[in-house]
């Protein structure tokens, strides 16, 4: 079954080496064919969208030197070392500077500079880009399900609630009626 003409709407929260795997692996495995095995791949095409359906239209990250710049180029920047297995043209899409909730870490203090940009909507902007799934690579989902839907939401979620707390991003970040 191909779902025709729909794109699933990407938000990516933290721009490391897992980020720049995923962009990497969009682009690199757009064009597989559906009919076939392909290594690296259990599914070309799940629940009818194929890997070419999967779109970034935002991005956030603390670091100076990707913040403000085109996701294309931000995977690139260090400290990220993921082998470059796909060239990513310009996306379009600017890594915004989001909140950095609980500090960077005792080591990557030491190698990675905070932006000194203004903190973003974070919100506002995954309204407006018609964000419908966000990936949260730090893996801080209750901290990041704060930013997006205010503060206090999620006191009560305990581990493993990945799909509720899916759910209720998805409400939040629903256009205001």
């Amino acid at each position: 079954m191909q779902v025709s003409g729909k794109k699933v709407r990407l938000a990516i929260v933290g721009v490391g080496n897992c980020a720049s795997s995923l962009v990497q692996g969009l682009e690199y495995y757009k064009d597989a064919p559906e009919d076939e095995q392909v290594p690296g791949l259990m599914h070309v095409t799940l629940g009818g969208y194929h890997i070419r359906d999967v779109e970034v239209v935002a991005a956030f990250d603390v670091a100076e030197g990707k913040v403000g710049r085109d996701l294309a180029d931000a995977i690139q920047a260090p400290p990220n070392n993921t082998i470059r297995f796909a060239e990513v043209l310009k996306t379009g899409v600017t890594v915004e500077r989001g909140p950095t909730l609980d500090g960077l870490g005792k080591y990557l203090s030491q190698i990675v500079t905070e932006s000194e940009q203004p903190v973003a909507d974070v919100a506002g902007i995954l309204r407006r880009s018609g964000a419908e799934v966000l990936v949260s690579y730090p893996g801080r989902f209750r901290e990041c399900y704060r930013v997006v839907c205010g503060p206090g939401a999620g006191d009560r979620l305990r581990p493993g609630q990945l799909h509720s707390i899916l759910h209720r991003l998805a409400r939040c970040l629903a256009p205001p009626v």
